[in-house]
């Protein structure tokens, strides 16, 4: 019962900063600002590393803690993504290569996540 409780006690915890995260998936990339998301995501980082000990020790915790350190470590992408040299034509490749079938105006920051951008750097490069 006292395991039950404290899992509760953790994903209380951790469900303001998974909410944050959502919203950021939410933006839409027209709108998004590379540096305002960087931001976004050390401020959740921070969040997290502020929760006690206890919290820190479970999967739910340690899977998300990876989670937003791994869209750091490869935030680069998305500034790359976002720079003017980009022409529809080379957007088109890119969704097509990333599986994307979401017309660009409405593409948002989750989509590019989920469809795995940051880990395809070198592929995205290469257009």
């Amino acid at each position: 019962l006292e395991e039950l409780t404290d899992l509760k006690e953790v994903w209380s915890n951790i469900n303001t900063p998974y909410l944050k995260l959502g919203e950021l998936k939410e933006v839409q990339w027209n709108s998004a600002t590379p540096r305002k998301i960087r931001s976004a995501l050390e401020e959740i980082q921070i969040a997290l590393r502020t929760l006690s000990n206890k919290i820190r020790q479970y999967d739910a915790y340690t899977q998300f803690a990876n989670t937003i350190k791994a869209l750091l470590v490869n935030h680069s992408i998305l500034n790359d993504l976002k720079t003017d040299a980009l022409k529809t034509r080379h957007w088109k490749i890119i969704l097509s290569k990333l599986n994307i079938t979401t017309p660009y105006q409405d593409l948002t920051v989750g989509s590019l996540w989920d469809a795995g951008a940051l880990t395809r750097k070198k592929e995205i490069h290469e257009i």
